[in-house]
C-alpha cells in the first residue's frame, strides 16, 4: 500500500491480490483489471491480478483514439460508437437483439451462398473424430462454456438453422509452455514470479476446466452437435481457422461464431488472427458478447471512471437486454448431423496433453459445470440463515462467508450466465434489498471490469493503465525506503506482517477464491 498525494489530499493506492476464479463483487468503485486468465495457478499469487484504485483515467483524447482504432469500416450495420453488428435478417423472427454481435469482417457481412473450400490439407490436430468437409455453420467456444443461456451460441444455432446447415462447435487449447522450469524458480534472488503464459496449467484450474467441456460435451452430444477439442499447435486463431472451420478433414465453415472475451491473448486470436483469414477467404465472422447482461460495447463506448458512471448506463438499458433465453436446439433442424458426432473426445488424452501442474490440488466441491452451479445458487437464494436474505447487510463482512454466493468460479469459467442469475432472483421477489444488492454488484460493478479491460487492451494489466498523477506519485516515492520488503514466494505463503493480508492469502490458496470484499480492501 503506498501513499500517495495529489495537491493537499492523500490518496492511497491499494494494491490487492485478485483470484482467477472471482468476480467483482467489492461495494468499491474499483476498475478491475479482468479476473480470468487461462491455464494459469488458479488459488495461488502468481497469476492474481493487482487491483488498482484510482479516481482519474487516460485523458480523453487517448480514449478517442482508441476507439477509432476499434471502430472498424463503416457500414449501415454500424451504431454509433462504431461498431458494425451483424445484418438483421439474420435473426428475423427469433428472440435474439441484433446489438449483442459484432462483425469482425466488414468486407463479408452475411454468408455467401457458394463457396469455394480452402485447398490442402493440413495436419490433423484434433481430439476427437469428425467428418471431412462438411458444409456447416461453427460456433467457436472460447469464454462461455456452456449450452444453457449462451447468447453466442443461439446466435450460431438461428443462421445454421436460416441457411439450412449443421451447427458444430470447437474448442481450442493453446499449446502448453516451451520452457516449464522457467516458470518454477523461487525468487529468493528478487526475480519476479513467472507470466502466466509461462506456467502450466494447475490440477486446480485444470481440472474445473475439463469438467465443464465434458459437461457441454455430452449435452451437445444429446442435441446432435459435433463437439472437437482442438490444441494448437501455433497460433490459436490461425489454427482455428485453418486445421478446422475450414479443413478438407474437418468442416467447410460457412459462417463462424465466437464468443466475446476482452483479454488481449483472446482478442489476438480473434481480432488479429483469425478475422483476417475468415475476411480473406470470404467467411463471416462473428463475435456476441454473451457473458455480460449488457453487451461491452453497448454499455459504454469508452473506459468509465468506475461504478458511478457506467451504472446509469447500464441501468438505461438493462430491461432491453434483461430478457429471458429461447431454448437451445441443437441440430433439430438438420438431422443427419448428429450421425457424425461419434462419441466425445478422448478425455485422458487431453489432460495428458495439458501437462497439469500437480503441485496445486482441486478444491473439494469445486466441480466445474453448469449443473453444479444452479445448485450452489439455489443454496444461496433458499437459505433460511444467510445468502440472499442477508446479502445486503452482510455481503463485505468476510467473517460471513455463506452469504456470498460463492459462485465467481462459475460465472468466470463461462458455466453459467449471470443473466440466468439475474433473471431467477428477481423471479423469487423475496428479500428485496438483498435483490438489488446482488444484481449491482453482478452486473454494474463485475461489468465494469470487462469495460476496463476492453478499453484499455494494451497496459489493463500494467501500472501504465493508472492514472497519470498516481504513477507520477510512485516515480517520486520509488527510492524511498521501504519498513518491509518481501520476495514473492513470502507474498503467496502469506509470511507478512499484515495479518489481514495473510488471512485473505491463505485463504486463496486453500479455497480458491478469496473473499469479495478482502479483493478491494
Amino acid at each position: 500500500m503506498h501513499r500517495l498525494r495529489r495537491g493537499g489530499s492523500v490518496f492511497l493506492l491499494t494494491l490487492t491480490v485478485r483470484p482467477l476464479s472471482c468476480a467483482s463483487s467489492s461495494s468499491s468503485s474499483v476498475a478491475s483489471f479482468v479476473n480470468a486468465i487461462p491455464h494459469s495457478r488458479l488459488g495461488v499469487l502468481l497469476p492474481s491480478i493487482i487491483t488498482l484504485r484510482y479516481s482519474s483515467l487516460l485523458p480523453q483524447q487517448q480514449q478517442q483514439q482508441h476507439l477509432s482504432s476499434m471502430s472498424g469500416v463503416t457500414n449501415p450495420y454500424s451504431n454509433t460508437s462504431g461498431i458494425i453488428h451483424a445484418d438483421a435478417s439474420l435473426v428475423e423472427g427469433c428472440e435474439f437483439d441484433i446489438t449483442r454481435t459484432r462483425l469482425l469482417t466488414p468486407r463479408v457481412p452475411i454468408p455467401p451462398k457458394t463457396k469455394t473450400r480452402c485447398n490442402g490439407k493440413p495436419e490433423n490436430n484434433t481430439f476427437g473424430v469428425a467428418s471431412g468437409g462438411t458444409p456447416c455453420v461453427v460456433y467457436w467456444m472460447i469464454r462461455d462454456v456452456r449450452t444453457a443461456d449462451n447468447w453466442a451460441l443461439l446466435f450460431a444455432q438461428n443462421i445454421a438453422k436460416k441457411i439450412g446447415l449443421p451447427l458444430r462447435v470447437v474448442y481450442a487449447l493453446p499449446p502448453p509452455p516451451d520452457d516449464r522450469e522457467a516458470a518454477t524458480a523461487e525468487g529468493e534472488d528478487g526475480s519476479p514470479p513467472p507470466k502466466p503464459s509461462d506456467m502450466a496449467p494447475t490440477t486446480r484450474h485444470g481440472k474445473f476446466l475439463l469438467d465443464g467441456l465434458k459437461v457441454v460435451s455430452n449435452e451437445f452430444e444429446e442435441k446432435g452437435v459435433p463437439f472437437t477439442v482442438l490444441h494448437a499447435r501455433r497460433d490459436v486463431g490461425h489454427d482455428v481457422f485453418q486445421d478446422y472451420c475450414l479443413s478438407p478433414a474437418m468442416c467447410d465453415a460457412y459462417a463462424v461464431i465466437c464468443d466475446m472475451s476482452p483479454l488481449r491473448h483472446h482478442r489476438t486470436w480473434v481480432e488479429k488472427q483469425a478475422a483476417p483469414s475468415f475476411e480473406g477467404a470470404g467467411v463471416p465472422f462473428y463475435q456476441v458478447d454473451a457473458h455480460n447482461v449488457v453487451p461491452v460495447w453497448i454499455a459504454s463506448n469508452k473506459r468509465e471512471v468506475g461504478a458511478r458512471t457506467l451504472r446509469p448506463k447500464i441501468n438505461g438499458v438493462f430491461a432491453r437486454y434483461c430478457t429471458q433465453f429461447p431454448e437451445f436446439e441443437g441440430n433439430i433442424h438438420n438431422k443427419g448431423a448428429s450421425d457424425e458426432n461419434r462419441g466425445p473426445p478422448p478425455w485422458e488424452d487431453i489432460e495428458e496433453y495439458l501437462n497439469l501442474d500437480t503441485s496445486i490440488g482441486s478444491v473439494d466441491g469445486m466441480r466445474g459445470g453448469h449443473e453444479m452451479a444452479m445448485t450452489r445458487f439455489h443454496d444461496f437464494c433458499t437459505s433460511k440463515q444467510h445468502g440472499l436474505k442477508n446479502f445486503d447487510t452482510l455481503r463485505n463482512d468476510p467473517n460471513y462467508n455463506n452469504v456470498c454466493s460463492n459462485l465467481s468460479p462459475w460465472i468466470n469459467a463461462g458455466h453459467v450466465s449471470f443473466q440466468r442469475l439475474a433473471l431467477n432472483v428477481r423471479a423469487l421477489k423475496a428479500h428485496t434489498n438483498g435483490t438489488a444488492a446482488y444484481i449491482e454488484e453482478g452486473v454494474v460493478r463485475r461489468e465494469l471490469s470487462d469495460n476496463f479491460v476492453y478499453y484499455t487492451p494494451d497496459a489493463y494489466d500494467s501500472i501504465d493503465a493508472a492514472a497519470g498523477w498516481a504513477r507520477e506519485s510512485l516515480d517520486l516515492h520509488a527510492s524511498d525506503v521501504r519498513d518491509h520488503v518481501y520476495t514473492w514466494k513470502e507474498l503467496e505463503a502469506g509470511m507478512t506482517h499484515d495479518d489481514l493480508w495473510n488471512a485473505a492469502q491463505l485463504q486463496l490458496v486453500r479455497e480458491g477464491k478469496m473473499h469479495g470484499f478482502m479483493r478491494s480492501e
